[in-house]
């Protein structure tokens, strides 16, 4: 992925890893009860894949955009907004999860997998949201001079 993001900029590598995550959350998001565990496998491998493209290009097309004494500085930055965005994430949608299953489990008596698998499929349509305006902005990403 290196070679790619130095020849062709931040873009070739963050669209393509963006689409990923999309085609990741948009199977998460069919999940039912009786989904096999090959494709959740498979599902996961794309997610990884996805993921893993993003988040390094991501950071390195940060620490290029600034001068080489302000790395330490921008290393912080990025590593702190990314574990307090994942906190408030992570949060947000526990909270969807829960309410989405509890409100099923009050139409539905003692349905905990459908119920679970409700909560769920509610969580991974909105992460394939955020996970779609991603990809629009990743089009917009330049090659910092």
């Amino acid at each position: 992925m290196g070679r790619l993001f130095d020849k062709y900029g931040p873009r070739a590598v963050i669209t393509p890893g963006t689409v990923l995550v999309v085609i990741g959350y948009g199977l998460y998001a069919m999940y039912g009860i009786d989904t096999a565990l090959w494709i959740m496998v498979v599902t996961h491998i794309v997610m990884m894949l996805g993921i893993g493209m993003v988040l390094a290009s991501v950071q390195t097309n940060t620490l290029n955009a600034l001068p080489k004494q302000f790395y330490p500085d921008g290393i912080a930055i990025t590593q702190t907004s990314q574990q307090v965005s994942g906190a408030i994430g992570i949060a947000v949608m526990v909270s969807l999860f829960s309410a989405k299953q509890n409100g099923y489990l009050t139409d539905v008596a003692n349905d905990l997998p459908a119920a679970a698998a409700s909560g769920s499929s509610l969580v991974f349509k909105m992460s394939l949201i955020f996970a779609i305006v991603n990809v629009v902005l990743s089009l917009f990403m330049k090659k910092p001079k």
